[in-house]
């Protein structure tokens, strides 16, 4: 991966005709690291891609907000960034050891190695969390399971969902690319993507 542009084969929902490219800032780099560690970063690798490909279908659907940075400030919609005041920013960032998960997990994509693993996911909870505040009358009944929204896969402490609305959530048929957009008036990266996704989500600029 050594001195190539980046690129980011991530497979994402697809609509009918095959899904306009996602092109990353270091600043969605880094809000992608922050929200996914707070919301899965005590889970496996698997469970942390899954909910970083949730933000991604997200982004790509345009349906939650504009772009990587939108879809992660949207009310009420990622419960640490509400916690923090409604901004990512307000969220810590990734230590050497989450960046390190974040890094590989980008680059195994990048390879085409780690595909879709949330299996079209545009929704997620802990099942068991949300079952106990129900219980306790925190909040309604209906929120467990999303009252009944489709399954797309379980894995660990979260399980995933699809929109009951196909014209929202549609089959993982594109592999739009991804790529890292430099800042102004600076070349696009070809470094290492995973030293580069280090680099950013530490708070420093892509390589030339």
């Amino acid at each position: 991966m050594t001195a190539r542009k980046v690129a980011l084969a991530v497979a994402l929902l697809a609509a009918a005709s095959p899904a306009a490219a996602l092109t990353l800032s270091a600043e969605d780099v880094d809000a992608i690291g922050r929200v996914s560690i707070a919301e899965a970063g005590n889970q496996s690798d698997a469970g942390l891609a899954a909910v970083i490909d949730v933000i991604l279908h997200r982004a790509a659907s345009g349906g939650f907000g504009g772009g990587v940075q939108g879809v992660l400030d949207a009310p009420r919609q990622f419960e640490p960034v509400s916690r923090m005041g409604g901004s990512w920013r307000n969220l810590p960032p990734p230590t050497a050891e989450q960046r390190t998960r974040i890094a590989t997990i980008l680059s195994l994509k990048a390879d085409g190695v780690l595909g879709d693993v949330s299996q079209g996911g545009l929704y997620f909870q802990n099942e068991a969390i949300v079952r106990k505040r129900a219980a306790a009358g925190q909040v309604k009944s209906s929120l467990v399971g999303f009252g009944g929204m489709p399954v797309t896969v379980r894995i660990g402490e979260h399980t995933f969902y699809r929109s009951r609305q196909p014209a929202e959530a549609v089959p993982v048929a594109a592999v739009p690319a991804v790529s890292a957009a430099p800042a102004p008036g600076r070349s696009a990266p070809a470094d290492d993507y995973a030293a580069a996704v280090q680099k950013t989500l530490g708070g420093g600029e892509l390589p030339e």
